[in-house]
């Protein structure tokens, strides 16, 4: 069983260009930071508003295009 960290550097291996964004009920700056290094492109805590959700994918997506 991979945790969150794990799956992002699998996904990496084989789509190195593909955006990831963390969504975990671990808040604070060292999961933050963690998740960051391990190659997520955002991070975001549970609970988050729909329209959160969208707004994060969306700047993820605009920022992989450039």
């Amino acid at each position: 069983v991979l945790d969150g960290f794990e799956t992002c550097r699998k996904i990496h291996e084989t789509f190195p260009a593909l955006p990831v964004v963390a969504l975990t009920a671990y808040a604070g700056a060292a999961h933050r930071q963690r998740a960051l290094e391990s190659g997520f492109a955002a991070y975001m805590t549970k609970p988050v508003e729909l329209n959160e959700l969208v707004g994060v994918v969306s700047e993820v997506l605009a920022k992989a295009k450039e």
